[in-house]
């Protein structure tokens, strides 16, 4: 088995490269190394890999549920590690799009909370202020039903501004 350093150099290239489907292969024969490093990358690629045009609908909603699974496993490997809460936010996000709006609603809170953590563990990560801009303009955007939901299981929906949403965004420019 590779150095795990020697892994993520060779994960690195080939993302930086865009060769999606061949990192996907690369990694997932790392995959059991229990590495926060190498179990990020993997969701991120198996998230990417969900973006395939070329892939069916069942393959897409397949992968990104693979997609957490990988970044849980980050996540319980290196709890103090930036790219760990990052994945493990955005593929739960993600996944949001196949469970439901109750389900999606119902997760929010950890997704916010972990996009939190990561920019805490790396205050100049473009990514995570991003996706927390897109937190923030999702509730402001929420639709009448989805208030509802949110209704009953907060009690009233999270907090949100259009201000809030772009303060993010803009972070993530300032930042990339």
């Amino acid at each position: 088995m590779a150095a795990a350093s020697v892994v993520i150099e060779e994960a690195d290239k080939l993302y930086t490269s865009y060769a999606i489907q061949e990192l996907y292969d690369y990694l997932t024969s790392h995959k059991d190394t229990g590495n926060a490093e190498i179990l990020w990358r993997l969701a991120r690629a198996t998230r990417d890999l969900s973006n395939d045009i070329s892939k069916s609908a069942e393959e897409k909603k397949q992968l990104s549920f693979e997609a957490l699974e990988y970044a849980k496993e980050a996540l319980s490997a290196d709890d103090g590690n930036n790219g760990s809460h990052k994945w493990y936010a955005i593929c739960t996000s993600r996944v949001g799009n196949y469970v439901g709006s109750k389900k999606k609603i119902e997760d929010s809170p950890s997704v916010k909370e972990h996009l939190e953590k990561a920019i805490e563990l790396d205050p100049n990560d473009a990514t995570s202020e991003h996706h927390l801009g897109l937190w923030y303009r999702m509730f402001v955007d929420l639709e009448w039903y989805e208030a509802k939901v949110a209704a009953v299981v907060f009690g009233s929906p999270p907090s949100a501004t259009y201000q809030e949403a772009l303060d993010h965004f803009l972070k993530a420019e300032e930042s990339g």
